[in-house]
């Protein structure tokens, strides 16, 4: 019998039954595998799977770029890749507008780690040496505002510590933050200045280093000095002696034992520098006029570091209700801690005139050594 008139039997019962099984057994058969196979890709991938699609916007900093996130350490310049490597040997990018800043100083040998390539960890090519509670923070805050200026997250103590300087230059090097070719690794340590051994272990690493050292009045200076502790040990409950029994001997003069007192005697410690150092490798910054008045001070610096000039009189604006300069760029604003610029606990005005007259002959020693008159008071 002919079906729907064209030359072909119907199939019979039992037969139709038969393909249809056949025809569902092969179905279940070809979504079982498309379901493995979803399952393969999404966990052997799974960064690819869930951040392929995500663009991720962030503030465009002056100094930063626009990147693009893979897996392998790629920087070209043109296509603004940067990679992750975690080892896994994955290719997986993310469009990003990332800061420079945002990737995170780990060791070398620390997965997973992100970087641009080109870029490596460097020696510092500049230091900041001190002085303590003269405005050391600011200065490297208001330098890092310099495209060219790539800064150490936090103060090392390499040079002036036995121990970290046992552990060797390479050790130092993993400290600190990823740069190109073009840009200055600065460190800074305030201790370094009162050290020993630090000079004679800085040009060991680089005869060539530009040394940054910022001063203030010796006698604010001290008076800072014990705020600061005076504030740590309230906050740990344990008592601390009044301001003018640790500078004062009981006989009325200044008790020159008193470390606060001895960081402030520059010139004594000035000269272990210019033992080792030409002074043209050092730039010595008026923290009194950097904190009024930061922009003069920020230009001479970037000469002395041979930087283009990038900084300019809009990056400070004056904070009144901190009470001092705080910086920003296009896109962003920010101060200190609340933690520079405390108040200075009520002392008898008569200690700080002895003070004062105390390192007057020390003042003006310095000022001829290092060819600066910083007109400090002297009573």
């Amino acid at each position: 019998m002919l079906f729907w008139g064209v030359g072909v039997s119907r199939p019979s019962n039992g037969s139709t039954k038969s393909s249809s099984s056949h025809l569902k057994r092969l179905l279940f058969l070809v979504l079982c595998l498309a379901i493995t196979f979803c399952l393969l890709v999404f966990f052997t991938d799974p960064l690819h799977s869930s951040l392929s699609a995500v663009t991720v916007v962030r503030p465009n900093y002056p100094h930063f770029a626009s990147f693009q996130l893979s897996s392998s350490h790629n920087y070209n310049g043109g296509s603004n890749n940067i990679s992750r490597d975690d080892g896994s040997g994955m290719s997986n990018s993310i469009s990003n507008l990332l800061p420079f800043d945002d990737f995170r100083q780990q060791d070398d040998d620390r997965p997973p780690r992100l970087r641009v390539q080109g870029t490596q960890r460097r020696l510092p090519r500049a230091l900041i040496i001190g002085v303590r509670k003269c405005g050391t923070r600011a200065l490297i805050e208001m330098l890092n505002l310099h495209p060219d200026i790539r800064k150490s997250d936090s103060e090392v103590h390499f040079f002036e510590n036995d121990d970290r300087y046992m552990n060797g230059l390479e050790w130092y090097r993993k400290k600190m933050p990823y740069s190109f070719d073009n840009q200055i690794t600065v460190e800074k340590t305030p201790s370094y200045f009162v050290s020993r051994e630090a000079p004679g272990r800085i040009r060991a690493m680089s005869a060539s280093v530009k040394l940054l050292l910022i001063v203030r009045d010796p006698a604010t200076r001290v008076l800072s000095d014990y705020a600061q502790i005076l504030e740590s040990k309230r906050y740990k409950g344990s008592s601390f002696k009044p301001f003018h029994k640790l500078v004062m001997l009981p006989n009325g003069e200044i008790n020159d034992r008193y470390n606060a007192v001895q960081i402030s005697q520059y010139v004594v410690h000035i000269l272990r520098w210019l033992r080792v150092f030409p002074r043209n490798q050092l730039h010595i910054v008026d923290g009194d006029k950097l904190i009024h008045n930061p922009y003069p001070e920020m230009r001479k610096i970037e000469k002395f570091l041979n930087l283009p000039p990038k900084i300019n009189a809009g990056n400070f604006y004056f904070n009144r209700t901190k009470g001092f300069y705080c910086m920003r760029n296009e896109t962003h604003q920010r101060c200190l801690a609340d933690s520079k610029g405390r108040r200075h606990p009520y002392v008898d005005p008569g200690i700080i005139e002895a003070l004062r007259r105390y390192f007057a002959p020390f003042n003006e020693q310095f000022y001829q050594i290092v060819g600066q008159n910083f007109s400090w008071p002297t009573e």
